[in-house]
């Protein structure tokens, strides 16, 4: 939950209805919110193989 206020800027409430979600529900929460969550995912992703290829390139 600290990873999640401390890395994404979320509040408390939020990051802890997330983690209580995952942990009760997680299969149908993934469900239902794929569509809303996709994106965020997805560009993260996206960040991260870029990030990797620069430094690849760079070293």
């Amino acid at each position: 939950m600290g990873l999640l206020v401390s890395k994404l800027g979320l509040g408390e409430e939020l990051a802890f209805a997330i983690v209580s979600a995952l942990t009760g529900s997680g299969a149908a929460l993934v469900g239902t919110l794929w569509p809303f969550v996709a994106p965020f995912l997805l560009t993260l992703n996206g960040i991260i193989a870029f990030s990797g290829t620069a430094a690849g390139v760079g070293y």
